[in-house]
């Protein structure tokens, strides 16, 4: 055991330095250790401690190399994840300019936009459902009803209704307006 720990030292401090701490030696013996117990050493065929030496010599090598790979790979995407946020910054700053929507309504009937209303200001179709005092499969059927009737529509309409429901949906969010839908 004391030979597969210096093993592993020496190849983490000599190979993976820059990925591996001193720590991480512990967890690769007991790795290594698991290894050894499940199974690998009844497929072990060699005859010598020297031939016993070179198995757990691979063992020992193979799991802090799989263990850089990982830190290389976590690395990696750490720093993909930096990357990207640095550019969605510089992407999606907000500028000096206000943006401007136009008020658009929704080419849906009346009854149908409170209703989305009252979905959007319940939160999710169980909420909306124990307001009501009706079952969910009620709510998710009139939801499809109401998604049903913009299938018809033309682009321009389909558009009017999107802006409509990005607005009270931004409403919706707002902490205010986290009410009760029927009050």
């Amino acid at each position: 055991m004391s030979w597969a720990h210096r093993r592993i030292n020496a190849v983490a401090r000599h190979r993976c330095a820059d990925l591996l701490v001193p720590r991480d030696t512990e967890e690769l013996l007991a790795d290594v250790m698991l290894t050894l117990m499940k199974g690998a050493l009844a497929r072990f065929n060699g005859n010598s401690t020297a031939e016993l030496h070179a198995f757990v010599r691979t063992i020992c090598d193979r799991s802090v190399f799989a263990l850089a790979r990982r830190r290389i790979r976590e690395r990696d995407t750490v720093d993909l994840l930096k990357q990207n946020a640095k550019v969605f910054e510089r992407t999606h700053r907000t500028t000096t300019q206000p943006r401007v929507e136009f008020a658009q309504e929704s080419p849906l009937p009346l009854s149908d936009q409170r209703y989305l209303q009252d979905l959007l200001r319940a939160g999710s179709k169980a909420n909306l459902a124990k307001h009501r005092g009706c079952s969910r499969a009620a709510v998710t059927q009139k939801v499809g009803r109401i998604l049903a009737r913009l299938g018809p529509m033309t682009e321009h309409e389909r558009l009017a209704h999107d802006a409509w429901l990005r607005r009270e949906a931004a409403k919706a969010a707002l902490p205010s307006t986290h009410q009760h839908p029927d009050t």
